[in-house]
Protein backbone atom coordinates (compact mmCIF):
# COMPACT_ATOMS: atom_id res chain seq x y z
CA UNK A 1 0.00 0.00 0.00
CA UNK A 2 2.51 2.50 1.07
CA UNK A 3 4.96 1.72 -2.29
CA UNK A 4 1.65 2.06 -4.39
CA UNK A 5 1.29 5.81 -2.67
CA UNK A 6 4.82 6.60 -3.47
CA UNK A 7 4.41 5.58 -7.34
CA UNK A 8 1.56 7.69 -7.60
CA UNK A 9 2.64 10.55 -5.59
CA UNK A 10 5.64 10.07 -8.15
CA UNK A 11 3.66 10.08 -11.10
CA UNK A 12 1.66 13.41 -9.74
CA UNK A 13 5.11 14.95 -9.05
CA UNK A 14 6.42 14.39 -12.66
CA UNK A 15 3.54 15.38 -14.34
CA UNK A 16 3.17 18.46 -12.27
CA UNK A 17 6.73 19.50 -12.87
CA UNK A 18 6.69 18.44 -16.63
CA UNK A 19 3.37 21.13 -16.74
CA UNK A 20 5.53 23.89 -15.10
CA UNK A 21 8.03 23.25 -17.24
CA UNK A 22 6.53 22.94 -20.65
CA UNK A 23 5.47 26.79 -20.14
CA UNK A 24 8.81 27.76 -20.70
CA UNK A 25 9.36 25.46 -23.61
CA UNK A 26 7.93 27.14 -27.75
CA UNK A 27 4.73 25.83 -28.53
CA UNK A 28 6.44 24.34 -31.51
CA UNK A 29 8.96 21.80 -29.62
CA UNK A 30 5.54 20.70 -27.26
CA UNK A 31 3.83 19.91 -30.56
CA UNK A 32 7.08 17.94 -31.84
CA UNK A 33 7.37 16.35 -28.94
CA UNK A 34 3.90 15.36 -28.78
CA UNK A 35 3.86 14.32 -32.42
CA UNK A 36 7.26 12.20 -31.97
CA UNK A 37 5.38 10.62 -28.74
CA UNK A 38 2.15 9.26 -30.40
CA UNK A 39 4.15 8.28 -33.67
CA UNK A 40 6.29 5.69 -31.20
CA UNK A 41 3.44 4.35 -29.33
CA UNK A 42 2.07 3.67 -33.22
CA UNK A 43 5.36 1.77 -34.26
CA UNK A 44 5.54 -0.22 -30.92
CA UNK A 45 2.22 -1.33 -31.05
CA UNK A 46 1.86 -1.61 -35.06
CA UNK A 47 5.57 -3.89 -34.76
CA UNK A 48 3.92 -5.40 -31.87
CA UNK A 49 0.94 -6.66 -33.60
CA UNK A 50 2.55 -7.42 -36.96
CA UNK A 51 5.11 -10.17 -34.48
CA UNK A 52 2.17 -11.47 -32.94
CA UNK A 53 -0.08 -12.08 -36.08
CA UNK A 54 3.33 -13.93 -37.44
CA UNK A 55 4.00 -15.69 -34.47
CA UNK A 56 -0.14 -16.88 -35.02
CA UNK A 57 -0.01 -17.92 -38.20
CA UNK A 58 3.25 -20.32 -38.29
CA UNK A 59 1.23 -21.65 -34.90
CA UNK A 60 -1.39 -22.35 -37.50
CA UNK A 61 0.87 -24.17 -39.78
CA UNK A 62 2.58 -26.17 -37.07
CA UNK A 63 5.67 -25.17 -38.14
CA UNK A 64 7.06 -23.62 -35.08
CA UNK A 65 9.61 -24.54 -33.10
CA UNK A 66 10.90 -26.80 -36.18
CA UNK A 67 14.55 -26.33 -35.96
CA UNK A 68 16.44 -25.49 -32.86
CA UNK A 69 18.44 -22.27 -33.34
CA UNK A 70 21.49 -23.32 -31.50
CA UNK A 71 23.53 -26.43 -31.46
CA UNK A 72 25.82 -27.44 -28.88
CA UNK A 73 29.36 -27.79 -29.68
CA UNK A 74 31.13 -31.09 -30.04
CA UNK A 75 33.54 -31.79 -27.11
CA UNK A 76 37.06 -33.25 -28.30
CA UNK A 77 39.64 -32.05 -26.31
CA UNK A 78 38.67 -30.62 -22.75
CA UNK A 79 40.31 -27.20 -21.22
CA UNK A 80 44.07 -28.37 -21.14
CA UNK A 81 43.88 -29.88 -24.82
CA UNK A 82 43.78 -33.19 -23.53
CA UNK A 83 41.92 -35.27 -26.19
CA UNK A 84 38.99 -36.54 -24.85
CA UNK A 85 38.26 -40.63 -25.10
CA UNK A 86 34.46 -41.25 -23.92
CA UNK A 87 33.36 -44.91 -23.59
CA UNK A 88 29.89 -46.16 -25.32
CA UNK A 89 28.86 -48.03 -22.43
CA UNK A 90 29.46 -44.38 -19.92
CA UNK A 91 25.98 -43.26 -21.33
CA UNK A 92 24.36 -45.69 -19.53
CA UNK A 93 26.52 -46.16 -16.50
CA UNK A 94 25.68 -44.50 -13.06
CA UNK A 95 29.24 -44.34 -12.30
CA UNK A 96 31.44 -42.55 -14.47
CA UNK A 97 35.95 -43.68 -13.53
CA UNK A 98 38.27 -40.90 -15.39
CA UNK A 99 41.74 -41.69 -16.32
CA UNK A 100 44.32 -39.38 -17.52
CA UNK A 101 47.27 -41.10 -19.03
CA UNK A 102 49.60 -38.95 -20.78
CA UNK A 103 47.64 -36.40 -22.84
CA UNK A 104 44.43 -38.56 -23.19
CA UNK A 105 41.49 -38.13 -21.04
CA UNK A 106 39.51 -41.37 -20.40
CA UNK A 107 36.06 -41.95 -19.62
CA UNK A 108 34.91 -45.40 -18.59
CA UNK A 109 32.18 -47.08 -17.00
CA UNK A 110 32.60 -48.26 -13.49
CA UNK A 111 32.60 -51.50 -12.53
CA UNK A 112 30.39 -52.48 -9.59
CA UNK A 113 31.03 -55.56 -7.24
CA UNK A 114 28.55 -57.17 -5.74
Amino acid sequence: MFLDILVVGGWILFVFEWIRVSHFTARTDAIILVVGLILSILLIHGGAYVWIGHNKRLAARGRRRTITPYASPGSFCDHLGRKLVIDQQVYQSKEIVISIEGDIKNYNAAEILR
